[in-house]
């Protein structure tokens, strides 16, 4: 046909058997090893899925007298309290149990315009959470309540409401750390600026049937993580880094080495000489510019004090009649550059969970879907991967209003034993 031969299938079919047939003679063991970890991939998910529906949670709204003068200072000591939940699970319990190291949400939430600060926590860690709060806030009131996420659809797209949602990235690497609290405090004769006023204002300016949740999932974490800032500060100032070495170098390079060093002996260099050309500056700190012996400082700072691993997660939800993306997304991130600092770090839209895009629109409802689901569960592995943030940086993130916040979309203590909280259900205080 066509002057092409026939084509010959059995033949075809036959080359394919044969050609499968070698390559399971030849690499069984691989295909045997990548059912085993399919099977144990199943079986992790079970078992971490039972561990993680057998934990019970609590939703506590925290509210601070409108005076208050603790600064976000004390919510670094709750924080710094927080920290001692610090017990991961053992190989077995991680590995056959699917256990997880317990974790914690901070989350600034306006609804309706009124603003609210809550934090969620497994049952069993509650009293040891209250205790800390209470240490440093000793006039708050803390109250449990219903969740507001199960008032916002799971289903997207939905004919009522109308949603953008993202996590959140850092920029440059964890031990870079944002703009913090310390940073925005001036003299004190000038008072103190507070960076969270810039999200209550925007919440408080919500209309009816707008929200804006703001989620900072939480779980302690080791000082591992600071080995990195480490070596970062060390070559910023030029001293040794040291960095595990691979096998080429621990071959190749340190043989070559040792080849040029019998070389100097036979050739018998003057110690003095080879001395000096080996000599090393032990630090450039006072060549480097006042803006670089900034960035050392700051990653030094930052890594000088304990870390959680952080998942920082954003929604706005409105009806369609009321949705405003310049008030509840592009205010959101323009209150979000207040912690920017270029030559350290900031946080930003993350491309892959953002619920815009620019091109392919037909996957936006599958984005909501996911960001929705995400937020509702706390859950600290989907999205992106979590960074760590000292608690200096959570503290900046999260912490209750200081004095200079005049903002009456804040329920303060003083409204809370007056009334209910609005919008959420109030359970046992």
């Amino acid at each position: 046909m066509n002057g092409l031969p026939p084509i010959d299938f059995f033949g075809q079919l036959r080359d394919f058997f044969s050609t499968f047939g070698f390559v399971f003679v030849h690499a069984w063991w691989a295909i045997i090893l990548g059912l085993i970890f399919l099977a144990y991939y199943a079986f992790y998910r079970i078992q971490n899925n039972k561990f993680l529906a057998g934990v019970e949670y609590v939703l506590l709204t925290v509210s601070v007298p409108a005076d208050s003068e603790k600064s976000p200072k004390s919510m670094e000591q709750v924080l710094a309290g927080f920290h001692g939940i610090y017990s991961p699970p053992n190989w077995s319990e991680f590995w056959i149990l699917g256990e997880q190291q317990a974790q914690v949400s901070l989350e600034l939430v306006g609804i309706n315009g009124q603003v609210r600060f809550i934090i969620r926590t497994p049952v069993k860690l509650r009293d040891a959470v209250e205790a800390h709060i209470y240490a440093h806030y000793p006039d708050a009131e803390i109250f449990e309540i219903e969740d507001y996420v199960d008032a916002i659809p799971d289903k997207w797209p939905n004919e009522q409401y109308e949603l953008f949602g993202t996590d959140f990235k850092l920029m440059m690497p964890d031990s870079y750390p944002i703009r913090t609290y310390m940073q925005f405090a001036e003299e004190f004769d000038k008072g103190f600026i507070d960076p969270i006023s810039a999200y209550t204002e925007v919440m408080g300016k919500l209309n009816e049937g707008e929200q804006i949740w703001l989620q900072i999932t939480i779980r302690p974490v080791d000082d591992a993580w600071k080995k990195e800032g480490e070596n970062i500060a060390a070559k910023l100032i030029g001293k040794k880094v040291d960095i595990p070495e691979d096998f080429f170098k621990k071959t190749v390079v340190k043989g070559w080495h040792n080849v040029l060093s019998a070389t100097d002996a036979i050739l018998q260099v003057p110690a003095a000489e080879l001395k000096e050309q080996k000599r090393e500056v032990e630090s450039l700190m006072q060549y480097l510019s006042p803006g670089e012996q900034d960035v050392v400082t700051a990653i030094q700072r930052n890594i000088a004090k304990v870390g959680f691993e952080t998942k920082f997660r954003y929604i706005y939800v409105a009806k369609k009649d009321v949705y405003q993306k310049g008030r509840g997304v592009v205010a959101i991130l323009g209150a979000l550059k207040l912690l920017h600092t270029q030559n350290l770090n900031w946080f930003w839209l993350d491309k892959h969970t953002k619920t815009k895009l620019d091109y392919w629109k037909f996957r936006i409802p599958k984005r909501q879907k996911k960001i929705v689901r995400y937020y509702k569960e706390r859950d600290m592995d989907a999205g992106i991967p979590p960074c760590i943030l000292s608690i200096e940086e959570l503290a900046t993130l999260f912490h209750f209003p200081y004095v200079s916040v005049e903002s009456p979309s804040v329920i303060s203590a003083s409204a809370s034993k007056a009334e209910a909280p609005s919008n959420l259900p109030v359970g046992r205080q």
